[in-house]
């Protein structure tokens, strides 16, 4: 049937796929018709034994006694326990379905375990289970009430499964409307959602009623992959929820289109200046050719002017050097970026020398927080709490002098039994002393990646969620996606923003917008 609506689960075949189909379908259908011809001449004509269709043979089961004896009394039985089971299915998936929407901890607990161990098993296996266990406690007809009885527990957590999704997908000021009226939960559910689910006021989000278009579904999977899902995951919650198949690649190709925006927001233009930027990693297993490789997933986070968090880029690779941050730089550049007053960073590889070659004024801030997780790496337990105290009086000191003299001390009280813990801190401290400057609230600010820790939780939940992701581009992707999902809640600005960026403004004269 032609259509001028895009197709989402196959294309359209045009005039050369359609003529290949035709003759395909021919051929089929004359192999078909001598496989037919040939068998039935095997079974008129067989080596052995009389003729096969011979009506002497096929009378038998045309007779009167036939009709009687088997066929009436099968199809009277079998629609008898289509009956039952169908009034027995519904039973069961409203009582169970609402109750695995009751606020009791214990019901729910209850019926979803009843509901998921229904559709877990196969209804055959129940049949044959209930037919034992009838026979062998002689209750009569015990084949008839286990086909009944296998067909109702079945169907009915389907019912069930259809009560629950159909409730929950009800708008949910209906549920807030209900209880600032003093109705309880229970009440709410009884008297006013499933009611509505029943009388067909639910309206599907994908699949509108009556309509068989489904290019809707797109942006359902893309949401879905942007939660973490996996497209194996995606693919069993399509097929449970509305009833049809869709391949892992499928779901593949469908996220592959948010690549074009992918390329768009990494090129999109930046602001000329922002007052701060964070930059920190994480790492992932991503399966290449064959082999699982860790790859660390750089996010490069900004304060613009406005005080508000802006993320600028998300760079997969394995080669942190010089020349790779220096390039990074390099692009933020070309995007339209002029200056940079400070950068926040862990030690990573050739990050200082590549701010020094891209941006020569900026500060590198060595994140102390970073700086004291490693110090403190391989110090057990007992001296821990104690060794944290100790340190956290350098980088609290009022001014450089006196953060060095803490240093001083903390170094001679703890190198003697973890003689290399402060090393660091003497190599870096070009990178940790530009805080001793400022104010509180602007240390705050810049010692730390606390301002990328949010985001940096997100894109954890996606090393919960997927052990390995099968490319750099599936990361990419997911990556991409929690961004967005993490962003649009980024609307505020940062605490004390106003002080911040006085304070800026004086050390950095002339390099902030008035």
């Amino acid at each position: 049937m032609a259509s001028n609506e895009s197709a989402v689960l196959f294309d359209q075949p045009g005039p050369k796929g359609r003529k290949t189909i035709r003759i395909v379908n021919w051929i089929a259908g004359i192999i078909l018709a001598v496989v037919v011809v040939l068998i039935l001449m095997r079974l008129h004509n067989p080596p052995d034994g009389e003729n096969q269709l011979s009506w002497e043979l096929w009378k038998p089961a045309l007779d009167a006694e036939a009709w009687t004896d088997f066929y009436l009394p099968g199809l009277w039985a079998t629609i008898r326990a289509s009956v039952l089971a169908v009034v027995g299915a519904v039973v069961f998936g409203l009582v169970f379905g609402v109750g695995r929407l009751l606020p009791s901890l214990l019901i729910r607990t209850i019926s979803g375990a009843i509901v998921e161990f229904a559709r877990a098993v196969p209804v055959l296996l129940l049949m044959i289970f209930f037919w034992r266990w009838f026979a062998f406690a002689g209750l009569p007809s015990p084949a008839y009430w286990a086909v009944v009885l296998a067909l109702v527990i079945y169907n009915g957590s389907v019912v069930a499964e259809l009560v629950r999704s159909g409730v929950g997908n009800l708008p949910n000021g209906q549920r807030e409307a209900s209880l600032a009226l003093g109705l309880t939960r229970t009440q709410s559910l009884m008297e006013i959602e499933v009611p509505q689910d029943r009388k067909s006021t639910f309206e599907p989000q994908v699949v509108k009623k009556r309509q068989k278009d489904i290019s809707d579904i797109d942006q359902k999977i893309i949401s879905m992959y942007a939660k973490g899902m996996t497209t194996r995951q995606i693919s069993e919650t399509i097929e449970d929820i509305y009833g049809f198949e869709t391949s892992e690649s499928f779901i593949s190709d469908v996220t592959d289109k948010i690549l074009p925006q992918i390329e768009d927001w990494q090129n999109r233009p930046l602001d000329e200046v922002y007052p701060i930027l964070y930059i920190d990693a994480i790492h992932y297993s991503v399966r290449d050719n064959g082999v699982i490789r860790k790859l660390a997933a750089y996010v490069i986070l900004g304060i613009n002017t406005e005080g508000k968090k802006e993320v600028l880029t998300i760079s997969v690779g394995d080669n942190e050097s010089a020349k790779y941050w220096l390039s990074v730089m390099n692009e933020l550049k070309n995007r339209g970026v002029k200056d940079v007053l400070i950068i926040c960073a862990d030690g990573l590889t050739g990050i200082k020398e590549a701010i020094a070659a891209a941006f020569p004024k900026t500060e590198y801030q060595r994140c102390i927080v970073h700086q004291v997780r490693n110090t403190l790496k391989y110090v057990p337990d007992k001296d821990r709490k104690a060794f944290a105290a100790d340190l956290k009086t350098i980088y609290q000191a009022a001014d450089e002098k006196k953060a060095l003299a803490a240093l001083d001390r903390v170094t001679e009280k703890w190198s003697p039994k973890y003689p290399n813990s402060m090393k660091r801190w003497k190599d870096n401290w070009d990178a940790i002393s530009p805080i001793f400057k400022f104010s509180t609230t602007v240390r705050t600010v810049i010692y730390t990646t606390n301002a990328i820790e949010s985001l940096n939780s997100t894109y954890r939940k996606l090393n919960r969620q997927r052990s390995v992701f099968p490319s750099d581009t599936a990361l990419l992707k997911a990556l991409y996606l929690a961004t967005f999902e993490a962003t649009k809640k980024w609307t505020s600005t940062i605490r004390n923003w106003a002080q911040v960026y006085g304070e800026l403004s004086i050390m950095y004269e002339g390099r902030l917008p008035e």
